[in-house]
């Protein structure tokens, strides 16, 4: 009775593994993919890390907001109701991609700490993050085209 006492009341079966990228990383994936990328890779890390469901609402939507705000610029950049050269586009897209890195680095910051914490490992983001930058630059590339031709 006394070694049952000693033994361990919790094991591998009731623990919920959690995983991650680091977070850091998803920066390369905000810049070259762009809103996109960083929206699919971070949306992926906080359902890993198993955020509330309440805080994937709000990362959502944060991102269509930046995302249909980055389509008005480019509307509005493209037929002249904004004054500045095409060639903003591509930078504007890069600064609304780092801002939603901002963002989901912030929201996400302090459990990818708490997975660490528990020996937590990351995951290579090379293969996810070429996939989806070239999906997120596609993605781009369409979507400027279209509105430039409406």
């Amino acid at each position: 009775m006394q070694e049952d006492l000693y033994s361990a009341s919790i094991t591998d079966e009731y623990i919920e593994k959690t995983k991650s990228y680091n977070l850091s990383s998803l920066f390369i994936a905000a810049f070259f993919g762009q809103i996109i990328a960083i929206t699919a890779l971070g949306l992926q890390n906080a359902i890993w890390l198993k955020v509330e469901k309440k805080i994937l609402y709000k990362l959502i939507t944060v991102s269509a907001s930046l995302f249909l705000f980055k389509i008005y610029l480019t509307y509005a950049i493209t037929h002249q109701i904004i004054d500045l050269d095409e060639s903003y586009i591509k930078i504007i897209g890069r600064v609304i991609g780092i801002v939603t890195f901002i963002i989901y680095y912030n929201y996400l910051n302090g459990i990818f700490k708490e997975h660490m914490s528990l020996n937590g490992k990351t995951q290579s983001l090379v293969l996810p993050g070429i996939i989806w930058c070239t999906i997120g630059i596609a993605i781009e590339f369409f979507t400027i085209n279209f509105i430039s031709s409406i």
